[in-house]
């Protein structure tokens, strides 16, 4: 043992009489520092020692230098869409380490979480997107990239997936959209999506959607009334019924009960209605095949 310290000693030793005898001070001496017994070096002294031994090492590549001495990269302004803001960031953020927030399904418990996230991850290293995952919570996971640039990217894939609540990017907010537009639904129609779609029969005909307004639905020469919540949007209640019926819902319209079309960006809680006038069936079947 005495034989190794004595060696590792000498090591050290050799190692600053060449540091110090290949850079000396402009008049020839040692700096202060390297005058001290080695044993008594600080660490400041060490990292001294450590640059000087660096000196003549070829220059790293960019890429592979500290984050923080990394050369900002170069943008041309004249390239520059302003109204794209979306874009500016990918470039800003190149080479860059950034982190997105992913919300998973509130429903899902932390061992659906790890597994779904564990999926994502796959999957974007599959598509050359690195990306390093960490689970922050029974429904929450941070996805840290080492080139920021690639994380819109991997939001655009994140956003698509089942389960996915919201991305969180740079403190904005990208809304799952499988997951959100299931929730829609079942606020739409008070009870599961999947109750909803297995009590109508695809094959042959319309049932009642489960509401408490009442609209008109014309699709080609056919018509027949549906109910509907007075809550989210026209475009919101069309994706309900396509969802039951298959109906592409640019193939059909909605109208009131006085006749007026409803355009789908209106919101259905700034309409007035009488749902205490029903001269109408508001359960009507009709056979698939009559559809026109």
């Amino acid at each position: 043992m005495r034989a190794m310290r004595g060696l590792l000693l000498l090591f050290l030793v050799s190692v600053v009489f060449i540091c110090c005898s290949s850079k000396k001070a402009p008049d020839g001496s040692k700096p202060e520092w390297a005058k001290k017994d080695i044993r008594d070096y600080s660490d400041a002294d060490m990292e001294r020692l450590l640059d000087q031994w660096e000196e003549d090492d070829e220059p790293l590549e960019d890429d592979e230098l500290p984050e923080h001495l990394r050369p900002q990269p170069k943008i041309d302004l004249s390239q520059l869409d302003m109204s794209d803001p979306e874009k500016l960031l990918k470039m800003t953020k190149k080479g860059k380490t950034l982190m997105a927030f992913v919300n998973v399904d509130p429903a899902y418990p932390r061992e659906k979480t790890e597994e779904v996230t564990q999926l994502w991850q796959s999957s974007l290293r599959n598509n050359h997107i690195q990306a390093e995952r960490y689970l922050i919570g029974d429904n929450r996971a941070i996805f840290m990239f080492k080139d920021g640039s690639v994380a819109w990217e991997a939001k655009d894939f994140l956003v698509e997936q089942e389960g996915c609540q919201e991305v969180v990017i740079e403190n904005k907010k990208y809304p799952g959209l499988k997951l959100n537009l299931k929730m829609k639904r079942e606020e739409l129609t008070n009870q599961p999506t999947s109750v909803l779609e297995s009590s109508c029969s695809p094959a042959s005909n319309y049932k009642r959607i489960m509401a408490q307004l009442h609209l008109q639905v014309r699709h080609r020469k056919s018509t027949f009334w549906v109910q509907c919540p007075a809550s989210g949007t026209v475009q919101s209640v069309k994706d309900v019924i396509h969802s039951v019926t298959s109906i592409p819902s640019k193939d059909f319209k909605l109208f009131t009960e006085d006749n007026v079309l409803l355009e789908e960006e209106i919101l259905l809680s700034q309409l007035k209605f009488k749902p205490e006038n029903h001269d109408f069936p508001l359960v009507q079947e009709i056979d698939r095949d009559n559809i026109n």
